[in-house]
C-alpha cells in the first residue's frame, strides 16, 4: 500500500519555470529528471562520436580532435580534408562535419568547403553563435561566453565538440568575422591558434565588421588591386576591410629578425612596419595609420570620395615590397662584400681558391671559413653567402640587426685576408716544387703595443733541419740562461726583433719577409 500511494509511478512531477509549470512524465528511477531534461535542452544536438561528444575528452581523444582542427584550417577545399584511414579522427569528421553537412562538396564553386549545416539538430547552434558573432559590431564578444551559450540550455553542447563546431563557424564567418587574442588582431587562423583557443578560450574574442562603403569602400579595392588579394586566401582570414589587414599583418609576421630591426629601411617603410606590429584594430590601421604613415591623410568614415586612394595603394605596395624584399637584399649585398673584400668577381673563383686548401688548414676556426667557402652542394648564390655569413659572426643574418652588420664587414675583411695569403703561401709552395708544409700565423708585439704579423710557411722535409738548428743554440744558451724556458723565450725575442719593420712604421699588419729557401712568407 505504501509503495501504492508513494512510488514513483504514482507520483506527479511538475517542472516550475517563469512562464509556469510543466507537466513532467512520471515512472520508475529518473525518468521524471529524464523528462525534464527533454523539455529543458530541446534543441540538443546528435553527435555520433563518443570520443568527441563527451563533457572532458580523454588524451586519446584530445589528440584526434587536434589532429581534425589542423586539418580543418590547412586543407579545408580537399575531400575528407585529405584526412587518410581508419583513425579517431576521421570517424570524428565522418560523424559530425560529413554527416551533418558542415563540410561538403560545393558543385557551383567545384571544390570542398565549409557551411552552415543541413541537419535539422545543428541548426539552432548554429543560429546562435551567428547571433553571437553578429552582435559583436560594436564590440567585441568573448569566445568564453559563445562556449557558455553553447553549453546551456537550449542547446547543452558538450564541450569537447564545442571548438570543432565554433571553427567551423570562424572558417565559414572569415569574411566578416576578425578573431583577437589577447586584444591583438588575429590575422591566419593556425593550427598553433586552435590549439591555443581550446585551452583557454577566454583569451580570444570576435568582432564583427560589416561591408564598407563610400571612400573607404574606395580604398579597399585600390589596395585589393595592388596587391592581388582574393576574396578567400588560404588560411588568411580575409574579408572586406580584413582582407586587406589579414594579408599584410601575416605578411609582415613572417618577417625575420634582421627585417624587423634594422634601421637602413626608407622612413616611409619603417613607419608602415611600426603601424603593422602594433596594430590593434583593422580598420583604424588600415584607413588612418597606415595613410598616416605613408604622408596621406586618414580616411574618414563618412568620407563619401578618397581621391589618393590610388596614391595610397602604390605606396603601400612599395613600402610592403621594401619589407619582404629586405632579407634577401642583405644577402646581396652580403655577397657583393664579399666580392670587394676578395678582389674577385664570382663565388667559383672563390670556391676553387679554397678547394685547393681544403686539407691543407688545421685551425678549427679558419678549417671552418676555408670550407664553407670551397662549398658547392647549393645552387643559390644566396644559400652559398648565408652560411659564410653565419660562420663568420656566429649566427645566421636573419638574427642580425644593425650592429652584427657593421661587424661582419669588419671580420670578413680579416678572414678574406688569411684567406688570400693563405692561398698565395701554397700556391708559391707548389710553383716551387716543394712538399708538404705548415702554414704558421705569427705575431709579435712591440713594447709601444703595436703588433706586427706574419703568416709563414715551413716544409716538412726541412722541419728536422731547424730542429737541429734550434737544439743547438739551445744546448750553448741552457747553461748560460740557467733554464731551457728561459732561453726559448730569449730566442723568440730576438729572432721578433731582428725581423720586425722600423720602429717608424705606422702599419701594424706589416708583412715579415723570409728570404730564406726553406721558409716563405704568403
Amino acid at each position: 500500500m505504501i509503495m501504492a500511494a508513494y512510488g514513483t509511478g504514482s507520483c506527479q512531477w511538475e517542472l516550475l519555470t517563469p512562464s509556469g509549470g510543466m507537466d513532467l512524465r512520471g515512472g520508475r528511477g529518473s525518468a521524471a529528471i529524464s523528462s525534464a531534461c527533454d523539455l529543458v535542452y530541446n534543441s540538443t544536438p546528435s553527435v555520433g562520436n563518443e570520443i568527441l561528444n563527451r563533457t572532458a575528452v580523454t588524451s586519446q581523444g584530445a589528440k584526434a580532435r587536434r589532429i581534425l582542427l589542423e586539418a580543418m584550417i590547412e586543407r579545408d577545399d580537399a575531400e575528407q580534408l585529405g584526412l587518410d584511414g581508419y583513425g579517431p579522427e576521421v570517424a570524428m569528421y565522418r560523424a559530425f562535419l560529413a554527416r551533418t553537412g558542415l563540410h561538403a562538396f560545393d558543385r557551383r564553386k567545384s571544390h570542398w568547403t565549409f557551411r552552415r549545416p543541413t541537419d535539422e539538430n545543428l541548426q539552432e547552434a548554429w543560429d546562435l553563435v551567428e547571433h553571437e558573432f553578429d552582435r559583436a559590431t560594436r564590440q567585441r564578444v568573448n569566445l568564453r561566453d559563445i562556449y557558455a551559450t553553447l553549453l546551456s540550455p537550449p542547446v547543452g553542447m558538450k564541450r569537447g565538440v564545442i571548438p570543432v563546431f565554433v571553427t567551423v563557424a570562424l572558417l565559414v564567418r572569415s569574411d566578416d568575422i576578425a578573431v583577437y587574442e589577447h586584444g591583438t588582431f588575429v590575422p591566419m587562423l593556425t593550427p598553433e591558434f586552435s590549439e591555443r583557443m581550446v585551452r583557454n578560450p577566454g583569451h580570444f574574442e570576435v568582432k564583427h565588421f560589416a561591408n564598407t562603403t563610400g571612400a573607404r569602400l574606395q580604398v579597399v579595392q585600390a589596395v585589393s588591386e595592388r596587391m592581388g588579394v582574393r576574396s578567400r586566401l588560404g588560411r588568411v582570414r580575409v574579408a572586406n576591410v580584413l582582407a586587406v589587414v589579414g594579408q599584410l599583418v601575416a605578411r609582415v609576421r613572417r618577417l625575420d629578425t634582421f627585417t624587423r630591426r634594422t634601421e637602413s629601411l626608407d622612413a616611409a617603410t619603417t613607419r608602415v612596419r611600426e603601424a603593422l606590429f602594433t596594430a590593434v584594430e583593422p580598420d583604424e590601421l588600415l584607413f588612418q595609420s597606415l595613410p598616416e604613415a605613408l604622408g596621406l591623410p586618414a580616411v574618414p568614415v563618412s568620407a563619401t570620395e578618397y581621391p589618393a586612394s590610388h596614391t595610397y595603394a602604390s605606396r603601400l605596395l612599395t613600402a610592403m615590397d621594401e619589407l619582404t624584399g629586405c632579407a634577401d637584399g642583405l644577402l646581396d649585398q652580403l655577397f657583393q662584400d664579399l666580392m670587394d673584400v676578395s678582389g674577385e668577381t664570382s663565388r667559383q673563383s672563390i670556391s676553387g681558391f679554397a678547394r685547393s686548401l681544403e686539407d691543407e688548414v688545421l685551425d678549427p676556426t679558419v678549417r671552418a671559413f676555408v670550407l664553407t667557402l670551397a662549398n658547392d652542394t647549393v645552387d643559390a648564390d644566396a644559400d652559398w653567402i648565408c652560411t659564410i655569413a653565419t660562420v663568420v659572426a656566429g649566427k645566421a643574418p636573419s638574427e642580425w640587426n644593425d650592429g652584427d652588420r657593421a661587424h661582419f664587414r669588419h671580420l670578413l675583411a680579416r678572414r678574406v685576408d688569411s684567406f688570400l695569403r693563405l692561398v698565395a703561401l701554397h700556391t708559391d709552395q707548389r710553383a716551387d716544387g716543394g712538399g708538404p708544409f705548415k702554414p704558421f700565423r705569427v705575431t709579435v708585439t712591440r713594447p709601444d703595443g703595436r703588433e706586427h704579423v706574419a703568416l709563414v710557411g715551413v716544409d716538412d722535409e726541412d722541419q728536422h733541419l731547424v730542429s737541429d738548428v734550434l737544439d743547438t743554440a739551445l744546448d750553448e744558451l741552457v747553461p748560460t740562461m740557467g733554464s731551457q724556458k728561459r732561453a726559448i723565450s730569449a730566442l723568440i725575442a730576438m729572432i721578433g726583433d731582428r725581423v720586425l719593420p722600423d720602429e717608424n712604421a705606422d702599419d701594424d699588419t706589416t708583412e715579415v719577409q723570409f728570404t730564406t729557401k726553406t721558409v716563405r712568407n704568403a
